[in-house]
């Protein structure tokens, strides 16, 4: 098996298992706060996985070239599922008004996806401008 296709197999099955594991827990949990932190906790460490997994493609893959926005999308994410950790953490009202705070974290987490995966799919492969003399 070679390394891209092992690496590739690898992140899906990572994000596949993220994504089962968030869905057990939004069930056993239900609206629990717990399991809000746990279900943050799974996303903001699956987008430091990916971009440790795209750094591993980059480095072992010498044709292997990820997205231009992929790297920042992971970001992203990571840094909006913190945010939410610490809004619910330090401004409290979970209780009262949880439905907000799932919207504001999974909403915008699949938001930012489907915005940077739009932007990957239409942005343009330049060429350099010049070549170096060698």
């Amino acid at each position: 098996m070679n390394r891209k296709l092992f690496l590739n197999a690898l992140t899906l099955f990572i994000n596949i298992v993220s994504i089962v594991a968030i869905i057990t827990i939004l069930i056993i949990y239900k609206n629990d706060v717990d399991g809000y932190y746990i279900t943050l906790w799974i996303l903001m460490a699956l987008g430091i996985v990916n971009v440790v997994l795209i750094g591993f493609k980059e480095y072992f893959i010498s044709d292997y070239h990820s997205g231009k926005y992929t790297l920042i999308m992971h970001g992203t994410y990571v840094v909006i599922n913190c945010g939410a950790y610490y809004l619910v953490k330090y401004v409290n009202g979970y209780e009262t008004y949880f439905y907000l705070y799932w919207l504001l974290s999974y909403l915008s987490t699949v938001i930012v996806i489907i915005m940077f995966y739009i932007f990957n799919k239409h942005v343009k492969d330049e060429k350099p401008r010049f070549k170096v003399n060698r």
